[in-house]
């Protein structure tokens, strides 16, 4: 059941990563409130606490009207998740 619910997870978190790139290239600023949140979410369910914080703060500041430090955000998220991604195929590959 844990590997279902992780091979969920890294193709979720691996889709969202890339939409969520794609909105802040396109500078869509709506995808990527969105994006952010469903990416607080993913990462939340496995306490991924670093991704989940920086995915809120990127979703409240657009919510808020703009962010400082966006592009910053944006690289801390990308890591984290990717890591997160990367122990969960670990932990698929030996199992």
């Amino acid at each position: 059941m844990i590997d279902h619910f992780l091979e969920l997870f890294v193709s979720e978190a691996t889709t969202r990563l890339k939409e969520l790139n794609g909105a802040y290239r396109d500078s869509d600023m709506t995808s990527l409130s969105r994006l952010s949140h469903s990416i607080a979410n993913v990462t939340g369910t496995l306490r991924g606490q670093e991704a989940l914080t920086v995915a809120r703060r990127i979703e409240s500041c657009l919510r808020a009207g703009g962010c400082d430090g966006l592009g910053e955000d944006m690289a801390i998220l990308n890591v984290a998740v990717q890591q997160m991604i990367d122990v969960a195929r670990a932990y698929l590959d030996d199992h």
